[in-house]
């Protein structure tokens, strides 16, 4: 289950990367900043909780853990890290 919460973390972070991509060089496609936080969050909220649950009494699981619950908790507390400024920016 760490490795589904890594794939659901990749798939996160991609959709971020394509909307940043699409505004950029294809604006008129560009879906705006909710439906890419909606589907990221999603993805982010399933991926940390797969993660989590998949701790066990072992160290190496913890460790194992440890890479998908950084990246989902990160994919999450995105928009909270991200200046309202660089959010503005992306809205132009």
């Amino acid at each position: 289950t760490w490795m589904a919460a890594m794939i659901l973390a990749t798939c996160g972070w991609g959709l971020w990367w394509l909307g940043l991509a699409t505004h950029s060089f294809l604006p008129s496609l560009f879906p705006g900043l909710l439906p890419i936080y909606i589907v990221t969050g999603t993805l982010a909220s399933v991926g940390l909780f797969l993660a989590v649950f998949t701790i066990r009494a072992r160290t190496i699981w913890v460790l194992l853990a440890g890479v998908p619950i950084l990246a989902n908790l990160s994919l999450l507390l995105l928009p909270a890290v991200v200046g309202p400024e660089i959010l503005e920016a992306i809205k132009k």
